[in-house]
């Protein structure tokens, strides 16, 4: 026996998954005594997802998303990942205060998008030519 969906079901099942796994991530925050963020809600810092290269945030499963003068706050998937504890040393090696915040996976996807944007930002930047007379 089969069962069918359509898309309204779809959606709907999408939904309670996704709503599941931030409250994963809200639970979980509280047993590493950490903050939770939910990102897709907030807007991402291009500055501070620029202090860590696209390719070491994924692997790490980390995003900066704000900062404010020497304090960045990071979310985190997985905060004993060996891989996300050596990117936050970095950046404190660097002179930040890192503040680790839980997140989903899917907040972390939201986060990743926006290096997009941020190297777009980058190629317009050397793009630009200043005429003087």
């Amino acid at each position: 026996m089969s069962i069918t969906f359509n898309e309204e079901s779809k959606e709907k099942l999408d939904y309670i998954r996704k709503k599941e796994e931030e409250d994963l991530a809200m639970v979980l925050s509280q047993k590493y005594g950490i903050g939770f963020a939910n990102l897709t809600a907030v807007n991402i810092n291009a500055e501070a997802l620029g202090l860590v290269p696209e390719e070491e945030a994924r692997q790490s499963e980390i995003a900066a998303f704000q900062k404010k003068g020497n304090v960045v706050n990071v979310a985190l998937r997985t905060p004993n990942s060996s891989l996300a504890q050596k990117s936050i040393r970095e950046l404190e090696q660097r002179g930040f205060k890192v503040v680790p915040y839980m997140v989903s996976h899917a907040s972390l996807e939201h986060a990743w998008e926006h290096y997009k944007d941020l190297s777009f930002a980058v190629q317009t930047e050397f793009g630009v030519l200043t005429v003087s007379e």
